[in-house]
C-alpha cells in the first residue's frame, strides 16, 4: 500500500501541476510549501470539498465536515487512500468502525460501502 501512495507521489512530482504558488514540471521546479488542510474551509450547513489535483487516473481531493456532518453511505468503483489532516474522524468499512485521528490512514476497498461522519471536525484528504 505505502508503494502504491509513493508511486502516486512520484507521479506528481513528474508531471506538469500548477495549484497556487507550486508549479512542478519535468525540467525545473519552483515549489512553495503549503498546508493541505488551509485549503478547504468548514462550513456550517454541509461537509465541503475541493478538488486540489487531477491525475491522468486519480485526484486529490481535501474535505472538511464539522461536528454531526457526514458522508452518507457509498461505494466507489476504485480503491481509494484517506488520510486525516486535522481532528478525529468516524469512517465505517463494510461492518467496521475505525476511528483516526490527525496523521491516519485507511485504505477504502473499491466496492464496499463506507460511511464517513464527524463527532468533532475535522479535514481529510481522499486520493481516488
Amino acid at each position: 500500500m505505502h508503494k502504491i501512495l509513493l508511486a502516486s507521489l512520484v507521479t506528481v512530482l513528474l508531471s506538469t501541476y500548477s495549484y497556487g504558488q507550486a508549479t512542478l514540471k519535468k525540467d525545473t521546479m519552483n515549489i512553495d510549501k503549503f498546508m493541505l488542510a488551509g485549503h478547504v474551509n468548514y462550513n456550517d450547513a454541509a461537509f465541503t470539498n475541493k478538488v486540489i489535483f487531477t491525475g491522468d487516473s486519480y485526484k486529490i481531493i481535501l474535505f472538511a465536515l464539522k461536528a454531526g456532518q457526514e458522508v452518507k453511505p457509498h461505494s466507489t468503483p476504485v480503491n481509494a487512500f484517506l488520510t486525516i489532516l486535522e481532528g478525529e474522524g468516524k469512517i465505517k468499512i463494510g461492518e467496521t468502525v475505525y476511528t483516526l485521528k490527525q496523521g491516519e490512514s485507511i485504505l477504502l476497498p473499491k466496492d464496499i460501502p463506507h460511511h464517513i461522519w464527524a463527532h468533532q471536525a475535522f479535514k481529510m484528504m481522499l486520493i481516488k
